[in-house]
């Protein structure tokens, strides 16, 4: 699976190749030796599982590929942080569910409960390194959908400045640098270059992102392109339909607050009056 991403990678920018091999080079410590090890155990298994002659729709062997892929979708819409590649995920699974075995029965020992520690533990080590993924990847989402406001004003500034598009989001990822929406503008440049529309490059964008604020945003530049129409006014809605949002969404968190401080109070302060 490795060296299938690496192929992909050697056909995209150099600035998109550069960003992977700088998330590459933040594993240190124990995290690299995990990985490392994480993507022996994976590449094990899927030689086990996988063969290159197998039809994922009529093998035997599909359904690990089909997992495979599932996990590859969440590692892009997570970023791929650390640049992980689904057979790391799939092998630091089975590490972990090899080290819960001998927890939960020294645990179940102790506490005279083996099958109730083996049944609660064994499952959350096997699942951890999915929740971890899925955490990554709902704080990306969320990174993205706030610096999105933001980035749609510069945008805006550069277009009725006489920029034109695709080298105001040139010069918008350069000034995001390395955050997430920085990276996904410079996929979208790459793309572009390549020889791919404009408008294809954004659904790809929003397809991997997978945030509806950011495909409505790519939809409303695709039916500007359509139409004609001036780029600056579309954006400038954008971007205030965005904060409108934004506000509406802190406004109820600020309105639940209350109700989630109700238990929490009952539990610790009641008891002492």
């Amino acid at each position: 699976m490795f060296s299938v991403l690496r192929m992909y990678m050697e056909l995209v920018d150099s600035d998109i190749i550069a960003i992977f091999e700088e998330k590459k080079e933040e594993r240190k410590g124990v995290v690299k030796f995990l990985l490392s090890l994480s993507q022996i155990v994976g590449d094990f298994f899927a030689s086990i599982f996988i063969s290159p002659l197998d039809d994922a729709r009529t093998s035997k062997y599909g359904l690990y590929k089909k997992i495979s892929m599932k996990i590859d979708r969440m590692l892009v819409i997570a970023g791929r942080p650390l640049g992980i590649v689904p057979n790391e995920i799939v092998g630091c699974m089975i590490i972990c569910l090899l080290i819960s075995i001998p927890i939960s029965i020294f645990l179940g020992n102790f506490f005279n409960q083996i099958a109730l520690a083996s049944m609660v533990l064994i499952p959350i080590a096997f699942l951890m390194p999915l929740i971890w993924l899925n955490d990554i990847r709902k704080k990306r989402q969320v990174n993205i959908f706030r610096a999105l406001p933001y980035a749609i004003d510069l945008m805006t500034l550069s277009v009725e400045a006489g920029m034109d598009f695709t080298v105001a989001l040139r010069k918008i990822s350069e000034k995001l640098g390395k955050k997430n929406l920085g990276e996904e503008f410079i996929q979208v440049v790459s793309q572009i270059s390549l020889g791919k529309s404009r408008s294809e490059a954004l659904k790809d964008m929003a397809n991997r992102v997978q945030i509806d604020d950011l495909l409505s945003f790519a939809n409303s530049i695709i039916q500007a392109d359509e139409l004609g129409s001036s780029m600056g006014p579309v954006l400038r809605i954008q971007s205030s339909q965005l904060r409108i949002k934004r506000s509406q969404i802190a406004e109820e968190k600020a309105m639940k607050a209350p109700v989630k401080l109700i238990f929490p109070l009952v539990l610790f302060f009641l008891p002492f009056f």
